[in-house]
C-alpha cells in the first residue's frame, strides 16, 4: 500500500534551483510556525498543514517547540503534475508528505554544511505513533552555483543551499515554536528509505540496469553508508535497448561492463540544483562527464536527464535516456 501510493510521485521530479536569499525578513517571533509560513506567502503549505490534525497541532501550537518547517512556495505546488496533486487529496498521503517537510530539530543556514542530515517527522505508514524515532532524514547540501530566474539557467559563482534537493530561498524565519525555511521546490519524490541498489532493483524502469550491476558485481559498491553519498545517472531500460549491437556485444566483457557502469556514478550527492551548464563531473570510472543545461533541459554527455532528484538514503538518482559510454583510453 505504501509503495503503491508513493509510486505516482516517481513519475516526475523537479530540477529547479534558486539562489539562497536573505532579502526578505518575514520572521515574526510571536507567531507559530504555520502563521510564519502564511506570512511568508507559503499559503498552500499552511492550508494543507492545518487540515492534518497532527501537523496542525505540532506546527500551530505555541507550546510545541523545537521544530523546523521546510515550506514550499505556492508556485512550487503549482508546478506539481496533476497526478501528484490528485495523490495529495488522500489525507494519509498528504500527512506522509507534510511529515517529511518537518525537521525534528532547528537548523539555521549558518549551521548547514554539505551532506548534513536531520531527522524528519516522517514515519512508516501504519506505525506513525508507535515508533520513538523517525526513519527518514532530510539531507542538506551546499552548492557553488546560483540560479538565473530570467534565463532559467544555472550559472557559476553563487551559492545554493538545498534540503533534499529543494533550494532554500528564504531562510531562518523565526517562529515562537521553531523556524521556517521557504523552499522553491516540493520535496518529491519522498524517499522510500532504501539504498541505491535496492531502489533500482524495485523500480521496473531500471530492471536492465540492475541486472548489469549484478553481473558486474557492483551492487555492493553502490550500497554506501549515507555519510558517503553517490549520484547515479541511471539509464532506463529503453536506453539499453537502443544500444548498437556492437556495444551490446562488448558489454559481455565484465571489465568493459564495469567501466561503463562506473562511468555513470559520481562520488557526491548531486541534486539538480547542484548542476550547471558546462559543468565537468568526475565519474568513478575516470574521465569527465559534461553537463549541458538549456531551454531543452539537462543533458549529460548529450543524453537527456528525463527525471531528476530521486532520493535514496545514500544519494541521488537521475534517470537518463541513454547509456553513457566512456571515451576510449
Amino acid at each position: 500500500m505504501f509503495f503503491s501510493k508513493l509510486l505516482v510521485w516517481f513519475l516526475s521530479a523537479f530540477g529547479c534551483s534558486s539562489r539562497l536569499s536573505n532579502d526578505v525578513n518575514i520572521a515574526v517571533h510571536n507567531d507559530d510556525i504555520l502563521q510564519v509560513c502564511q506570512n511568508a506567502g507559503a499559503l498552500t503549505f499552511a492550508k494543507y498543514a492545518r487540515s492534518i490534525p497532527w501537523v496542525n497541532q505540532t506546527l500551530g501550537n505555541l507550546s510545541s517547540t523545537g521544530y523546523m518547517a521546510l515550506a514550499p512556495t505556492d508556485r512550487a505546488f503549482d508546478r506539481l503534475p496533476k497526478a501528484v496533486k490528485i495523490a495529495l487529496r488522500d489525507p494519509q498521503v498528504l500527512e506522509w508528505y507534510l511529515r517529511y517537510h518537518i525537521g525534528l530539530s532547528e537548523v539555521y543556514t549558518k549551521e548547514i554544511n554539505n551532506n548534513l542530515r536531520i531527522p524528519s517527522a516522517f514515519r512508516p505508514p501504519g506505525k506513525m505513533e508507535d515508533l520513538p524515532e523517525p526513519v527518514l532524514t532530510i539531507r542538506f547540501n551546499v552548492y557553488d552555483v546560483e540560479y538565473d530566474e530570467k534565463a532559467n539557467l544555472t550559472n557559476r559563482f553563487g551559492k545554493t543551499v538545498t534540503a533534499t534537493g529543494a533550494p532554500i530561498i528564504h531562510p531562518d524565519l523565526q517562529a515562537s515554536n521553531g523556524i521556517v525555511h521557504i523552499i522553491d521546490k516540493v520535496m518529491f519524490p519522498i524517499p522510500m528509505g532504501v539504498n541505491m541498489p535496492d531502489f533500482l532493483k524495485k523500480d521496473p524502469r531500471f530492471s536492465l540496469l540492475f541486472s548489469f550491476l549484478t553481473k558486474a558485481n557492483l551492487t555492493g559498491a553502490l550500497a554506501t553508508d549515507p555519510s558517503k553519498p553517490l549520484t547515479i545517472f541511471a539509464p532506463n531500460d529503453a536506453a539499453f535497448k537502443k544500444l548498437p549491437k556492437a556495444v551490446v556485444a562488448k558489454l559481455a566483457n565484465v571489465t568493459f561492463l564495469q567501466e561503463v557502469l562506473e562511468y555513470h556514478v559520481v562520488n557526491a550527492a548531486l541534486y539538480a540544483a547542484g548542476l550547471y551548464d558546462n559543468q565537468k563531473l568526475a565519474p568513478l570510472a575516470g574521465g569527465t562527464i559534461l553537463v549541458l543545461i538549456g531551454p531543452g533541459g539537462v543533458f549529460v554527455d548529450n543524453e537527456q536527464v528525463i527525471q531528476t532528484d530521486t532520493t535514496v538514503v545514500n544519494g541521488v538518482i537521475h534517470e537518463v535516456s541513454g547509456v553513457l559510454i566512456p571515451p576510449a583510453k
